[in-house]
């Protein structure tokens, strides 16, 4: 837990099908009735979202699970769910969104040891947030203190000068499309952790794993595969074993950031 501090975020908008920004909301450890572990939350509004075919705001869900993942320092998780929101992002011109998932993928590099690339993409995204007129302190003081502490150990990595030319050679991505693909490309070329294997899962578990991610209930997977429900049960249930995940949705996100062709996530 980095600082000794725990936050909660809760994609309000993506739970009731209705996402805007200013429905992410980030509370401190005695800051509501919602405080605590986020992990819970996050994976209902992707849940929702899946649901009801709602991209948008299943890529604001995701960027919330990524944050709990990095937050509990799961930094594999947390890059593989802020890679699935990037690649909903694609299929949209959302700055908001865009800055938000590019940014926190910085804070994925610089745990990562990756600072160079970190601050590209800081770059980045202080682009988008300019444009904007805010930043992703407007979330609140505990995203605010992230944000310094990652700035603060990135230029003490790099050095001032390496990291003002590192800022500055991100910030000509300058649009949510450039800004999206530099990071999509970087954490893809990176290989900043060891991916989950896809060789521990059968040619079945890995056909209910691709439409696990397409948001298909147990239910729809046993009638696309001619399996009974108890069957799609128990395939569910291996694939969560075997690949160390507690959710869905952690399956959804491992599946578009390793099996995913790029730009085609439904």
């Amino acid at each position: 837990m980095r600082d000794g501090d725990r936050i909660a975020v809760t994609a309000t908008g993506a739970v009731l099908g209705q996402c805007t920004p200013h429905q992410v909301t980030v509370l401190g450890p005695d800051g509501g009735t919602l405080a605590g572990n986020l992990e819970p939350t996050s994976e209902q509004a992707v849940a929702v979202a899946e649901a009801h075919g709602e991209r948008l705001c299943r890529a604001y869900a995701l960027w919330a699970l990524g944050l709990d993942a990095w937050i509990r320092g799961d930094n594999a998780a947390a890059e593989q769910s802020t890679r699935a929101g990037l690649e909903i992002q694609r299929g949209f011109n959302d700055p908001i969104g865009s800055a938000m998932l590019v940014g926190l993928l910085a804070w994925i590099a610089g745990s990562y040891g990756d600072h160079r690339m970190a601050a590209r993409l800081e770059g980045a995204a202080r682009s988008l947030w300019r444009v904007l007129g805010t930043s992703i302190g407007a979330f609140g003081p505990h995203i605010s203190r992230f944000q310094a502490r990652f700035e603060q150990e990135t230029v003490a990595a790099l050095g001032p000068t390496a990291f003002e030319k590192a800022i500055a050679e991100g910030g000509q991505y300058d649009s949510p499309a450039c800004a999206v693909e530099l990071a999509l490309v970087a954490s893809a070329d990176a290989q900043w952790s060891a991916s989950v294997g896809s060789c521990s899962l059968t040619r079945r578990e890995l056909e209910v794993a691709a439409l696990v991610a397409e948001g298909m209930s147990n239910r729809q997977i046993a009638s696309s595969l001619d399996l009974s429900p108890r069957t799609v049960d128990r395939h569910i249930e291996h694939i969560l074993a075997k690949l160390g995940f507690r959710s869905r949705a952690r399956v959804a996100a491992w599946w578009v950031a390793n099996h995913h062709p790029p730009g085609t996530l439904p």
